[in-house]
């Protein structure tokens, strides 16, 4: 039986948690974000990039400190001028 490897990726995919998906979709924009952390005092820019590229490589574990980070840093920009 064939199977389409695409179908596949998309089964896998949608098998995800949401969070994980939302994750994925926004990778670009995660690390374009950590590049741009490196004159905030509360939070390493090295650590953040180091979680950042943990969890693309596929370390579930940095999930969490990728989630709070980008959450925290939402946060903060909404309450600062940057």
């Amino acid at each position: 039986m064939f199977v389409n490897e695409r179908c596949v990726e998309m089964t896998a995919y949608h098998a995800m948690p949401e969070s994980v998906q939302f994750l994925l979709y926004m990778k670009d924009y995660l690390y374009s974000l950590a590049q741009e952390i490196n004159t905030c005092p509360y939070y390493s820019q090295s650590k953040i990039l180091r979680a950042i590229d943990s969890f693309y490589k596929g370390n579930e574990n940095q999930r969490q400190t990728v989630e709070w980070w980008l959450t925290f840093e939402l946060w903060r920009r909404s309450h600062t001028n940057k």
